[in-house]
């Protein structure tokens, strides 16, 4: 069986199908993990570790991958791309910076705008920079521009009901 057929029979319930799946792509998943893994040594990981990630996103795909006729893309490239993002996404996650003049500075953490930070449940960093007084601004401006086509469409029909007495009309409008 192939790698889709075997997807599309455990996503229908076979659930013995994804040990079939594991056997069949152990080297897909140690192949991004070796890929890495020098990396891995710079940001204080084994090589287990790579691996360990790159099965949680082999699992991933095993249950979000859906096969289409029209756009057929083969589950061992959906994978791939899936195990290869979470990789990386951990090394980024855990890579440690020094300053690069400062020897006596402590390592720096740099992770995803995007990360889930701890201690929380479900905040990123980017949710706590938000900053809604900056958009107050653009929305005062949008509702001036509002109020101006407003007005300008009130003028338009005041002077098409009332025709040459408009004038003291808009004066008493614009004053209010």
């Amino acid at each position: 069986m192939t790698n889709e057929e075997l997807v599309k029979e455990y996503q229908n319930g076979n659930l013995s199908m994804l040990e079939v799946l594991i056997k069949k792509n152990e080297n897909l998943v140690k192949y991004f993990a070796n890929k890495y893994s020098g990396v891995a040594k710079k940001a204080s990981l084994e090589f287990n570790d790579l691996v360990q990630e790159g099965w949680i996103a082999f699992l991933d795909a095993v249950e979000k991958y859906q096969y289409n006729d029209d756009e057929p893309v083969l589950f061992s490239t959906y994978a791939g791309m899936r195990i290869r993002y979470r990789i990386l996404n951990t090394l980024n996650s855990s890579i440690c910076r020094k300053k690069k003049r400062d020897v006596t500075s402590e390592e720096i953490n740099i992770c995803s705008i995007s990360e889930v930070m701890h201690g929380t449940d479900d905040m990123t960093i980017e949710e706590t920079l938000s900053d809604e007084q900056s958009e107050e601004v653009f929305m005062m401006v949008e509702d001036e521009i509002d109020n101006k086509i407003l007005r300008q469409d009130l003028f338009h029909v005041i002077e098409t009901v009332l025709g040459k007495g408009v004038g003291l009309v808009r004066n008493v409008l614009i004053m209010h």
